[in-house]
């Protein structure tokens, strides 16, 4: 074993890298080797670079080690030697922001997609409902675009743009979705269909994708008849240079 630090667990903010793993035996012995955990990254940047952060290619040093008290897990920390930046390596079998093991949450997770309450999830597989409920809300932290996309240069040129209309708590809202190549890339959820309403529902899409690629301009919008849908992309169009609009 080296002799690289044990520190606190990370600061709120701290990026994670999620790496995978054939089984919980093989991390720990890439904690355990500060070499094979090198190759390991290697190999992983070479088969899938979009998992790892711009600039891994310029070269890492470990710089320590985080203990989760409550996993009972021990995870290394890399810096970037182009930007001093700092990641986390999070097993993948371990959920984000350290929630709990995926094998533990996946099937509760699972039922919430058929409404079943959280009350109803601690009473049948444990926990307590405020932890089903944090574990479920932890899934609209990550960013569609950089999720579904994750190279820059594969930002679609061309959007779709619409919103469906639904309920919610016998509320009549919208959905403004953003969509292209077959995948969605943006949804949120208004309580109006106004042009102020829908840019703000848009917006989410927007922001995440110049998250990914500060420049990102689409050449085209399409969507339907409806106004407000197309002045909030005019508003896109004037305020951040989007090329053109059907």
């Amino acid at each position: 074993m080296d002799e690289t630090p044990i520190v606190p667990a990370a600061k709120r903010g701290d990026k994670s890298i999620c790496m995978p793993v054939e089984t919980e035996a093989q991390y720990q012995s890439l904690m355990e080797n500060a070499d094979a955990c090198r190759s390991h990254l290697m190999q992983l940047w070479r088969r899938h670079p979009e998992l790892l952060p711009a600039h891994f290619e310029q070269g890492f040093r470990f710089h320590s080690f985080v203990y989760s008290r409550k996993l009972g897990l021990r995870m290394r920390r890399i810096e970037l030697h182009a930007t001093q930046e700092v990641y986390q390596l999070r097993p993948d079998f371990v959920m984000p922001y350290m929630v709990g093991r995926t094998e533990q949450v996946e099937k509760g997770l699972y039922l919430c997609r058929f409404g079943v309450p959280f009350d109803g999830l601690a009473y049948v597989l444990g926990r307590n409902s405020m932890y089903w409920y944090r574990a479920y809300r932890s899934l609209g932290r990550c960013s569609i675009v950089g999720s579904t996309v994750k190279a820059p240069e594969r930002l679609p040129e061309h959007l779709l743009a619409d919103e469906k209309h639904t309920w919610w708590q016998g509320q009549r809202v919208y959905l403004p979705t953003t969509v292209a190549q077959g995948c969605i890339l943006g949804a949120s959820l208004t309580t109006a269909a106004s042009t102020e309403a829908l840019r703000c529902g848009y917006l989410e899409f927007v922001q995440q994708a110049q998250a990914l690629q500060p420049d990102y301009k689409p050449q085209t919008v399409n969507t339907d008849g409806w106004e407000a849908t197309q002045q909030a992309w005019c508003i896109f169009i004037r305020l951040r240079g989007l090329v053109r609009f059907w």
